[in-house]
């Protein structure tokens, strides 16, 4: 009697184990290919909004006036000047034109100032974005790259293809453009960034129509805390993609950089001083928040002695703010600081595991769904096999009612394993 009771329970401790490793599995794989079916449907949609307002943008007569803003050269010796009609040519000594006056002086430290016509983004065909919008198309030849660029790095946009980070300019402008992809789930758009070299040449066409050749210039691996030195603002026209290294693991970032070929491209935009201006929901441009109501209070500070006055919300009391060397804090103070945070470099690359809490009661709900899913069709196969005779009609109806179930079962477990993948660290 023990060993059959031993059997039994070494019976359904097996089957537990192949059902959880069918489920990881099946879910390794859904990372792999299932995620790249969304990134591919999203990809369709942004490609018919890109064309959509490509043809929309393009109709629009350009009637702005070309400004001269000048950018430094890398290279003396091979630098070319890309001057419009309607401004003089530079000299070697100095540029003829004054800087656009949206931009810091270049410092050319000697080398042979370029000119670069460039228009300003106050003409009827330049655009604004939100995050999730269409923003560029990006392709890569070396690497049979050809994707259309999201606006934003937050985890839902990087789910449809590489997104460009708001705090960066806008590709065809004076300045750093910085783009991020993932390397292996949600399509791999960037999956053989390691394969490109110096010298290939990256295209990006914006939906205004104009198009801008970048060519590479080097490639580094940086820890994810170092990628921000890499993202600031430059004076002349560059291109910074990143992704994670290796591959299969959000260890390190794979940085690459590139910078504008002028005789190539078409006139660049010029750049506002702050780019964030150019999405209409992120930074100064966002929608206005609600005004809080807000009333003083006299503390003590712990560290000083000194009473200080200190502002907080009408709801919050005195006796719930306690102030450290000048720091205040009250319940929420951390909502409240972070209210009118401007981007910071991409963090959703940086993300470690269980990064999303909030996926957890969707994860629960799944299971909960998929495990009635597969209750019910145990309890309705041991009643028809109870109640039908042996033979192929006891078999037809048993399979007929598994097939039944079949599909509500794959869409719970579809929408299981994506909630799973947002506790999953999102730089892969």
């Amino acid at each position: 009697m023990m060993v059959g009771l031993l059997s039994r329970v070494a019976w359904r401790a097996g089957l537990v184990l192949l059902t959880v490793s069918a489920l990881v599995f099946g879910f390794a794989g859904w990372q792999l290919w299932g995620t790249g079916l969304q990134t591919a449907r999203s990809q369709d949609r942004l490609e018919s909004e890109f064309e959509a307002q490509l043809g929309e943008l393009a109709t629009v007569p350009d009637t702005s006036t070309t400004v001269a803003s000048v950018v430094p050269s890398t290279d003396a010796a091979t630098s070319t000047t890309v001057v419009p009609s309607t401004v003089p040519p530079a000299t070697d000594t100095a540029p003829t034109s004054a800087p656009s006056p949206t931009m810091a002086p270049p410092t050319t430290h000697g080398t042979r100032p370029v000119t670069v016509p460039s228009k300003p983004t106050t003409a009827s065909n330049w655009f604004k974005v939100s995050q999730g919008d269409p923003v560029a198309r990006i392709q890569i030849g070396a690497i049979g790259l050809d994707a259309y660029v999201v606006a934003g790095t937050r985890v839902e946009d990087l789910k449809k293809g590489p997104g460009h980070f708001p705090g960066s300019v806008l590709p065809g402008q004076v300045g750093n453009s910085v783009i991020a992809g993932h390397r292996t789930t949600y399509g791999a758009v960037f999956g053989d960034l390691d394969r490109v070299q110096p010298g290939d040449q990256v295209v990006v066409t914006i939906p205004t129509g104009d198009r801008y050749v970048y060519t590479v210039t080097s490639s580094e691996v940086l820890q994810p805390d170092a990628v921000a030195s890499v993202m600031g603002w430059t004076e002349d026209a560059q291109l910074t993609l990143f992704t994670c290294t290796p591959k299969f693991t959000a260890h390190a970032r794979l940085v690459v950089h590139a910078r504008l070929e002028p005789g190539l491209s078409s006139v660049l935009w010029e750049a506002p001083p702050d780019p964030l201006t150019q999405y209409v929901d992120v930074g100064p441009s966002a929608p206005a928040a609600d005004v809080v109501e807000t009333h003083d209070v006299e503390v003590v500070d712990s560290v000083t002695g000194a009473t200080v006055t200190v502002v907080v919300p009408a709801d919050v009391e005195a006796d719930e703010v306690t102030v450290a060397d000048g720091e205040v804090v009250y319940p929420g103070s951390d909502e409240v600081q972070n209210e009118g945070a401007t981007v910071s470099a991409p963090e959703v690359l940086s993300d470690g595991w269980f990064a999303d809490r909030g996926a957890w009661p969707h994860v629960a709900g799944w299971a909960f769904a998929l495990a009635c899913v597969v209750g019910l069709v145990r309890v309705a196969v041991r009643r028809l096999r109870a109640r039908l005779q042996g033979g192929w009609a006891r078999r037809g109806t048993v399979a007929a009612v598994v097939l039944v179930a079949l599909l509500p079962g794959l869409f719970c477990l579809f929408w299981f394993y994506d909630a799973v993948a947002r506790l999953m660290p999102a730089g892969s």
